[in-house]
Order: C-alpha cells, then structure tokens, then sequence
C-alpha cells in the first residue's frame, strides 16, 4: 500500500507541483503520515481479541524477564553505536583530506 501512495506523492511534490529535487522528502513525511493513519485505522478495526491485547493476563509474564534481554540488548546497541561513531569519524577525517 505505501509504496503506489508514495511513487504518486513524489511525482505529484516534484513534477506537478515543481519542487523539484526538495518535494522528495515532503512526500515521503506525507507518505509516512498516511501509513500511520492507516495502520491505526486498521488496528481499530481488528477482532476485539486483538485490540483487548494489552488486557491479557500473560503480559505480566512476558515483561518479567528483563535481565536475558538487556544482557543480549545492550551489547549489541553498544557495537552498532560504535561501528556508525567509526564511520562518522572516518567521514569527518576523510574531509580533512586533500585533493592530491
């Protein structure tokens, strides 16, 4: 569904209405509005089984145990931080570079 709204966004923001290059991102928060609109709607209109899901009397159960996912969460967020912290710095110091 996203994909047909936000092909016809972008050539409405860049063609028809002359953004040009900057209509891009206009449509793709109008797109990303849309979506969200959409998914709520949709939720809303799910069995009452689904939308009564944070009533169910197993949540207890799945937010009890922290300690297992922290000790899997917490790594992996510190390495991706420092993989995107590495190549920030290699952008930056590739600026400082010359042209020869």
């Amino acid at each position: 569904m996203g994909i047909p709204i936000h092909f016809g966004l972008c050539w409405l923001f860049t063609f028809t209405l002359g953004y040009g290059f900057y209509g891009i991102p206009y449509a793709m928060v109008l797109t990303h509005f849309i979506m969200m609109v959409a998914f709520h709607v949709y939720t809303l209109r799910l069995d009452t089984s689904v939308k009564n899901a944070l009533e169910w009397p197993g949540l207890n159960v799945v937010l009890s145990n922290w300690k297992e996912y922290l000790a899997l969460g917490v790594p992996g967020a510190v390495m991706i931080s420092l993989e995107w912290l590495c190549f920030e710095f290699m952008v930056i110091m590739s600026g400082w570079l010359g042209i020869a």
